[in-house]
C-alpha cells in the first residue's frame, strides 16, 4: 500500500491571520469606524472615498463595508488602479457594472490607489459615480488624495485613515500577544509601536519578528537594527542628504526621482529620523521630525518639496 501524502498548509503571516473582518474588530480610528458603520447601514450613500497613510486599513475596511452593504463575491470588483488607469479601463469598469448581477445583493466596487489614475480615467467615471446603477456602490482608497480632481472628490462622502497614536497602538500588540498565548515585556512592546509608528500592517510584521526571536537580547537586537519604514534606496538617499545638508541641487535632484505617493515618503522620513534620535541623540533629526510632523495629503509632492527646502535653507 502506499503512504498517502500529507500536505502542509503554509501558515498565515500576522498580517493576514489578524485582519479584522467586522467594524468592531478595527483598532483604532474609531470615530471614522463608527461613522463608516452607521452610514453602510442605512445604504443610502453610493459613493465613498477612502485616504490615509498605507498600512493603516483602507482596504480591509473597504471589504467589510462590501460585505455589510450586502455583495456577494460575485459581486465584489476589486481593482489596483496603479496598474489599472486609463480612459479604456475606466470604460470596462463602467460596462461591467451594467451586467453585474442584481438579484445577487448589492455590486460593490473596490478601487485601490486610485491616485494612480490619470485624468481621462477621473473624468470618465464622473458621471457613474454620481449616477450609479441601482444596488451598486464605490469605494475609492488613496493615500495621495490631493492627486485626485475635485469633481472626484466632491462626489465622495470622505473619510482620513490615521496611524494609531501611541496608547491605541500598544493595545493592539497586547491584544494580538493575548490572541497568540505570548508575553512581552512592556519595554519591547513600546519599542514596537514606535519603531512602526503606529501602522497596523507595521506593528504585526515587526511583531512576527520579535515573536520569532528566542530571548529579549535577540529581540532588543531586532528592534535596534529595524530601521523603519524607509528601505526605499532612494528615499534612505533623500534621508541621508537632509542629514548632511546635502546641496539643494542634489536634493532636488532625489525630490524628482522619487515614485512613492508624499505621505508616504513622510512616514518613512520619520521612521528613519526616530531611529537616528533614539540611538544618537542629535538635535538635527529632532529638528527634522518636527519640519515633517505635518501631514502632506492635502499639499501632495509640493509639501514634501518645501519641507526639505526648509531643512536644507535653515541656518
Amino acid at each position: 500500500m502506499k503512504k498517502s501524502k500529507q500536505i502542509k498548509t503554509q501558515e498565515l503571516s500576522m498580517a493576514k491571520k489578524f485582519r479584522p473582518q467586522v467594524f468592531s474588530e478595527i483598532f483604532g480610528n474609531f470615530e471614522e469606524i463608527s461613522s463608516l458603520e452607521k452610514i453602510v447601514q442605512k445604504k443610502k450613500v453610493t459613493t465613498f472615498l477612502l485616504q490615509g497613510e498605507r498600512g493603516c486599513g483602507k482596504t480591509t475596511c473597504a471589504k467589510i463595508m462590501a460585505r455589510e452593504l450586502g455583495a456577494s463575491s460575485i459581486g465584489l470588483m476589486e481593482l489596483n488602479i496603479s496598474d489599472t488607469r486609463g480612459i479604456d479601463d475606466a470604460r470596462r469598469i463602467i460596462d461591467n457594472c451594467q451586467y453585474l448581477p442584481r438579484d445577487m445583493g448589492s455590486n460593490v466596487i473596490i478601487l485601490n490607489e486610485i491616485q494612480g489614475s490619470n485624468a481621462f480615467f477621473q473624468n470618465a467615471l464622473l458621471e457613474i459615480l454620481e449616477f450609479p446603477p441601482k444596488n451598486t456602490y464605490f469605494i475609492l482608497c488613496t493615500t495621495n488624495p490631493e492627486t485626485l480632481s475635485k469633481a472626484i472628490k466632491s462626489r465622495c462622502t470622505q473619510y482620513t485613515f490615521s496611524p494609531l497614536p501611541p496608547i491605541v497602538s500598544r493595545k493592539f500588540i497586547k491584544s494580538i500577544l493575548e490572541k497568540e498565548g505570548k508575553e512581552l515585556s512592556k519595554d519591547i512592546i513600546k519599542e514596537i509601536s514606535k519603531k512602526a509608528d503606529g501602522i497596523p500592517r507595521e506593528i504585526l510584521s515587526l511583531l512576527e519578528k520579535v515573536l520569532n526571536a528566542d530571548n529579549d537580547k535577540q529581540r532588543l537586537k531586532i528592534l535596534l537594527n529595524y530601521s523603519g519604514r524607509a528601505e526605499d534606496e532612494t528615499t534612505k538617499g533623500l534621508c541621508q542628504g537632509l542629514m548632511n545638508k546635502s546641496s539643494w541641487k542634489e536634493i532636488a535632484k532625489i525630490l524628482k526621482s522619487i515614485k512613492k505617493d508624499p505621505e508616504s515618503c513622510r512616514w518613512d522620513i520619520i521612521g528613519y529620523f526616530n531611529t537616528v534620535l533614539l540611538n544618537s541623540g542629535k538635535m538635527q533629526a529632532a529638528e527634522i521630525i518636527e519640519v515633517f510632523s505635518e501631514s502632506f495629503i492635502m499639499t501632495g509632492k509640493a509639501g514634501l518639496t518645501l519641507a526639505c527646502y526648509t531643512i536644507i535653507k535653515e541656518e
